[in-house]
């Protein structure tokens, strides 16, 4: 790239234009050209060998999504079989998406749960497979943000006091903390229901436990009242 195309700023070129010795400008243009080629580089050794499958992704956008030139989901569902476990079920789902008139078309997870809720006249769901498929690959954590602030957040739940938290435990606190944000909430506004306070009863605790919670809540005779 010749530097008589490079825009380094209105001030750089303003200062630039005063100066007499063109020479020096040249130089100070090409070290600065040079920078920003090393930078690209090293910008592009840090982006992941699958970034070609993370562009795909926006296909799943409503707006792409209920497009009648929209691309076909083969070309990311190859690439995630392990979600996908019927890959020509959900393609042919993802084509009749065009067949209905959906509402909630703002954004990517309000659509796909009311494609998920889409029932036919016996009340089977038409769309699971291309629905489901969807909501999974949204659960991505594909920026560097997102998995550090996850990982900050399990480090403070699993403090020194905490440290014997079992990992289905750790997951089950994030997916409650992840819903309650997603729902624009938190632990004050959040409103239990009755189903919820039914279910805190002695079947939360597995069998194999059960032992073990019957010795802590052993009590000596002389203090039952």
């Amino acid at each position: 790239m010749p530097t008589a195309i490079l825009y380094l700023g209105y001030d750089f070129t303003t200062y630039a234009d005063g100066l007499k010795d063109k020479m020096a400008v040249e130089s100070v243009k090409e070290k600065c050209k040079g920078m920003l080629v090393q930078m690209a580089r090293q910008l592009l050794a840090q982006l992941p060998a699958s970034i070609s499958i993370l562009e795909k992704l926006d296909m799943l956008h409503p707006k792409e999504a209920l497009s009648q030139l929209k691309r076909p989901i083969t070309t990311i569902a190859q690439e995630f079989q392990v979600v996908c476990q019927d890959i020509r079920e959900t393609k042919k789902q993802w084509s009749n998406l065009t067949n209905k008139t959906w509402d909630k078309i703002a954004d990517e997870s309000s659509f796909w749960f009311e494609v998920y809720e889409d029932r036919d006249a016996a009340g089977d769901r038409r769309f699971s497979h291309v629905a489901l498929f969807a909501l999974a690959i949204l659960t991505l954590s594909v920026s560097n943000a997102a998995v550090e602030q996850t990982f900050s957040t399990v480090t403070i739940m699993k403090t020194k006091l905490r440290n014997r938290l079992q990992c289905k435990t750790l997951e089950s606190l994030l997916q409650v903390k992840y819903c309650l944000k997603w729902r624009g909430q938190d632990c004050s506004s959040f409103h239990r229901t009755p189903q919820m306070l039914q279910k805190f009863n002695s079947n939360m605790i597995s069998p194999r436990n059960r032992t073990a919670w019957k010795l802590y809540s052993w009590k000596p005779t002389f203090l039952v009242p």
